[in-house]
């Protein structure tokens, strides 16, 4: 695999995200032959997407290595399915079979493309809540776009490695880095390239040796990695809705001295004489008429 790095041009490279590939044949990515399941002898969990009672081949904390991996410019290509038809799984795994004969997509989600709220881009039935690990198909009443990106290679090019990756299942909306911990924060500008992505990056290795962890993110501390500004508009706001809660809290915690109430309210009621502002004579204008009428 290429080096960014060493190739900065493919970095800068500009992707076409509508280009629908649909006036080629979708490319059979994998022998039939090869695609049968092996025999796990435990029990394939929906919620999980995976067979429970595996032994430690699922254990907490394992990141199963991703056997193949799509290449949108190679493998995409017309089906049989129609544009109101989800997207094909396998071909996001990069191990359809079927090809042009499959009934299912074989592209990258497209503007325009319909988004369902209760299932994600591969027809698959959302949950309410995210798993404890944030793995899986997704919440339908915590939607993100934002992916956690785990075990990426520390180094000085993780921005451009990852934005090189990432960017081809779809426009990215930002890119957070946290280098000192090997973790990047990627929004894409639509939920159905972030179900995409997530599903064709989970287990794959970048330009190093280290497997990746892909996961849906629950929030990013900082997304636009920027420093945090204080609104002082904000946080006047604040100070005078506290001192008002103060007050009330005081006002009713006082004792009741008479008829006008607290000595809070007796001090409202008192009438301060008005005091009038002192009327300054114009003195030169005085002289002025005291000797126009001599004259």
């Amino acid at each position: 695999m290429k080096k960014i790095f060493a190739h900065n041009s493919l970095y800068k490279m500009k992707r076409d995200y509508t280009k629908d590939y649909q006036d080629r044949p979708a490319r059979i990515q994998l022998d039939y032959r090869n695609t049968q399941p092996t025999d796990t002898g435990g029990t394939w969990n929906v919620y999980y997407s995976k067979y429970s009672g595996d032994g430690s081949r699922f254990a907490k904390g394992t990141i199963i290595p991703a056997e193949h991996r799509v290449v949108i410019d190679r493998d995409a290509g017309k089906t049989r399915a129609s544009s109101k038809m989800p997207f094909c799984i396998h071909f996001a795994h990069g191990k359809c079979s079927r090809g042009h004969n499959c009934t299912f997509l074989h592209r990258i989600p497209m503007k325009g493309d319909r988004v369902e709220t209760t299932i994600d881009c591969f027809g698959r039935d959302k949950f309410r809540n995210h798993r404890e690990d944030m793995g899986g198909v997704g919440s339908f009443e915590h939607r993100t776009r934002t992916l956690y990106v785990g075990n990426v290679a520390i180094n000085d090019h993780m921005e451009e490695i990852c934005r090189n990756h990432f960017s081809e299942f779809g426009e990215i909306e930002y890119l957070n880095v946290l280098p000192g911990k090997g973790v990047v924060f990627i929004q894409y500008t639509h939920i159905n390239n972030a179900e995409f992505a997530k599903e064709a990056m989970e287990g794959q290795t970048l330009e190093s040796s280290e497997i990746i962890n892909v996961r849906w993110a629950s929030e990013d501390p900082n997304p636009h990695g920027k420093p945090y500004v204080i609104n002082l508009k904000v946080v006047e706001t604040l100070k005078r809705k506290t001192e008002e809660t103060v007050i009330e809290t005081i006002r009713a915690q006082l004792p009741i001295v008479g008829d006008k109430g607290t000595i809070l309210d007796y001090e409202d009621s008192f009438k301060r004489p008005k005091v009038e502002a002192p009327v300054h004579k114009d003195i030169s204008r005085e002289k002025e008429t005291q000797l126009e009428k001599v004259s």
